[in-house]
């Protein structure tokens, strides 16, 4: 552990950008958590000024494409999580949360890069919901964030692991934000919104985060109530983004409403909301359809 960084944190000194550098970047990983650690006691307790605390917070995101060893990205992820809930969180998450936004939009992102994000996403979303002035401002923007990145992982060649675990942490994530006093019922009906919304820009890509979320309320007796009031919602977005699509839909978007064709999807709702469009789009693009883009939706309701 480097005796100077210690000193340091210790005396609340300020620490320029290339001390954090240094420790964040350290090509030794036992070095490199080591000196996050001690970073961390100090964001714990307070004994950063402002300024480091900003520089690490843009260190740190730089840092999610780099670490590819789990102790460095745990100690990454603790001192991101302490920053969101520290008393700096509405000077110094900007730092994270702007490069977020940008990273998650890009077309192409590495399958591990893309699945750190989503972890980022969803611990931050958990922090956020613990403060409502700061869920109001930026909850949305991880919301969307975290569509993307989720989308971008689990339509990747990795592992069958990975994605599920990215699955599991953004449930985790979404179940712990819904069902926050104050805020989650809100944040939930937010959410769909935001997700669903009709635009001049495509958005098949969030039907995989759509689908977690309706998964989470099909297992909660509070939030089921909330979901089945947004069931047209799902029902507008799924006709336009899926069954209106004139290109093929990859495998895991096509699938990614089961949860809540499952648990949510009456025969009425069947033959109103859905019958009629899947009848459009056969004479428009047969092909497309009869190639899977109704498959997984068939198997949903027939569980």
């Amino acid at each position: 552990m480097s005796e100077t960084l210690e000193a340091k944190t210790n005396g609340v000194q300020e620490l320029d950008c290339e001390d954090l550098r240094r420790v964040l970047f350290s090509s030794s990983t036992r070095r490199r958590t080591a000196e996050l650690h001690v970073l961390r006691e100090a964001l714990v307790n307070e004994g950063l000024p402002t300024s480091t605390v900003l520089d690490l917070a843009r260190l740190l995101f730089d840092s999610h494409s780099l670490y590819v060893d789990r102790s460095s990205r745990e100690a990454a992820r603790s001192c991101l999580q302490t920053i969101a809930a520290s008393s700096a969180a509405e000077e110094c998450l900007p730092a994270i949360i702007d490069p977020l936004k940008l990273e998650a939009s890009k077309a192409s992102i590495a399958p591990g890069s893309a699945f750190v994000l989503t972890e980022w996403c969803s611990l931050l979303l958990q922090e956020l919901a613990a403060k409502p002035k700061l869920w109001n401002r930026w909850g949305l923007d991880v919301i969307i964030a975290d569509s993307h990145t989720l989308e971008t992982c689990i339509g990747s060649g990795a592992r069958r692991s990975v994605k599920q675990s990215a699955l599991d942490v953004t449930r985790r994530g979404v179940q712990r934000l819904f069902e926050t006093d104050g805020v989650g019922h809100e944040a939930l009906n937010a959410a769909i919104t935001a997700l669903t919304i009709k635009d001049s820009t495509p958005h098949a890509k969030n039907t995989v985060l759509l689908g977690v979320i309706a998964g989470v309320c099909a297992r909660s007796l509070q939030l089921k109530p909330i979901l089945e009031e947004r069931k047209k919602d799902y029902y507008a977005f799924y006709v336009r983004e899926i069954l209106g699509s004139r290109t093929v839909v990859p495998q895991h978007i096509t699938d990614g409403l089961r949860d809540f064709f499952a648990t949510f999807t009456t025969e009425e709702d069947l033959q109103k909301d859905v019958v009629p469009s899947v009848e459009k789009a056969l004479l428009r693009a047969p092909e497309i359809v009869l190639n899977g883009l109704v498959a997984g939706t068939l198997q949903s309701l027939s569980q």
